[in-house]
């Protein structure tokens, strides 16, 4: 599990009950976090964002009847790691023509998703 220390603009701790909204990360040396959505979702913006150098940023979601999203640079590499009973998580990510991820930026999001669902995006 991931020790999100209160604050570090390098992690991110979302909790969405019964509602949401949208978070933008900007820190350059992302490293992950956790994203609870229960009753309610969230929107992840990560496009300004980038992963520590020689890290993975894991982010741990669990999603009950609900939902979250998160968008990141087309150049990330993205691994979704998740369990889903009755929903779903995705990437979504279109295949961008010209565009090569980098391996040294990669995302990794596992967890729980129940009766809900998730998506990756890039802008």
């Amino acid at each position: 599990s991931t020790n999100v220390v209160k604050g570090d603009p390098d992690y991110i701790d979302d909790m969405a009950v019964f509602g949401g909204g949208e978070r933008i990360i900007n820190s350059q040396s992302f490293k992950g976090g956790k994203l609870t959505a229960v009753f309610g979702g969230s929107k992840i913006n990560l496009l300004g964002a980038s992963v520590a150098e020689g890290e993975q940023a894991v982010v741990d979601i669990f999603v009950m009847f609900g939902g979250t999203d998160i968008i990141v640079p087309a150049d990330w590499a993205v691994k979704v790691e998740t369990s889903a009973i009755f929903g779903g998580f995705s990437d979504k990510r279109r295949n961008v023509i010209n565009v090569v991820e980098n391996p040294n930026k990669t995302i990794v999001i596992k967890g729980l998703v129940l009766f809900g669902g998730g998506e990756v995006k890039s802008a």
